[in-house]
């Protein structure tokens, strides 16, 4: 906080700021403090005159959402990647701090976060590409699948925004690029196997790049994927042991509890011994926090993979998470 003052106080433009402000929502992120990094990074942003309204109602999304599939209709998805430079430096700043909190919103209030990537999706189409610009392509094609619409026009937009994250491929956020599209976009239209290996890039990202919120993101998200393309039990619990190493090296103890999740499936459905992986690990404390701190995303994974474990082996505490999961 000492430094992040420092900064804060001697930055010569609202750009000089940036890379701590991110720093800052990431220290939030790594604690368990999904909230206080949402409005912190809202903060910042209520500056540039953008807000987006904490529950925002059926028609500003929907206004927001075909406002800015017009624009992309109208540009054309050909004409995306040779759009010219972005050079508004308010925008700039103001897109650097915005898009990643897109996630963050995707876990604990989605329908902030429809409104939020349509409209840093918008800003970039009229204001040209940058190197956020994957990330808000990306964004939106989450948003058209959240709705279920367009789904194609999702799915190629998608395409586009991996090919221009390859131009630069060390960029920090290629992790999240790999994330959103890994977990959400790639599934509808490639196997299921396909999107292992997307996370399992995108976790590289990450730590290479020093985005370790969203290496552990991947990290945590190819797990179900391993599950759900058909990789062997055996193999998968081999997996989660080698992603929670990964986890607890890069000091995110907050997705520990979300990869935990999927060990309980292993622990449920085979005899693998995981003992040695559950020590230290307090699952009441998580859960509390989960609810405490309006984890939506980690509280979905927590009961649906219960829900589908039990439901599988003919447990009747399948109508209990049943139940529980409505919520979230």
């Amino acid at each position: 906080n000492r430094y992040a003052s420092v900064v804060h106080q001697n930055a010569v433009n609202i750009l000089d700021k940036v890379p701590v402000i991110l720093t800052e929502i990431d220290a939030f992120v790594a604690q368990g403090k999904i909230l206080e990094a949402i409005d912190y990074g809202f903060g910042f942003l209520a500056g540039f005159g953008i807000i987006i309204p904490q529950d925002p109602s059926d028609k500003e999304i929907e206004e927001q959402v075909q406002k800015t599939l017009t624009l992309l209709c109208t540009i054309g998805l050909e004409n995306i990647s040779s759009l010219p430079e972005l050079k508004r430096e308010d925008i700039l700043a103001a897109l650097q701090i915005m898009t990643p909190l897109g996630f963050l919103l995707y876990s604990t209030a989605p329908r902030r976060c429809l409104l939020q990537s349509s409209r840093s999706c918008e800003l970039t189409l009229l204001w040209g590409n940058s190197v956020m610009a994957p990330q808000d392509y990306l964004g939106f094609c989450c948003a058209l699948m959240m709705i279920q619409q367009e789904m194609r026009t999702a799915y190629d937009l998608a395409k586009v925004a991996l090919h221009l994250a390859s131009k630069t491929p060390v960029h920090i956020t290629n992790s999240l690029i790999k994330d959103i599209f890994g977990c959400i976009i790639q599934p509808w239209y490639e196997p299921l196997k396909n999107t292992v290996q997307t996370l399992k890039e995108g976790m590289a990202n990450g730590i290479e790049s020093g985005n370790f919120t969203y290496a552990s993101l991947n990290a945590v998200h190819s797990c179900p994927a391993a599950i759900y393309s058909g990789e062997r039990l055996s193999l998968v619990h081999e997996r989660i042991r080698k992603n929670l190493e990964t986890i607890n090296r890069l000091e995110q103890p907050h997705f520990t509890g979300w990869l935990m999740n999927y060990l309980f499936a292993i622990r449920y459905l085979t005899t693998f011994d995981c003992s040695d992986l559950l020590d230290g690990f307090d699952e009441e404390s998580w859960l509390e926090s989960a609810i405490e701190t309006e984890d939506y995303h980690g509280l979905s994974i927590y009961y649906l993979t219960r829900l589908m474990c039990c439901y599988v082996m003919d447990d009747e505490m399948a109508g209990k998470y049943a139940v529980e999961i409505i919520p979230y």
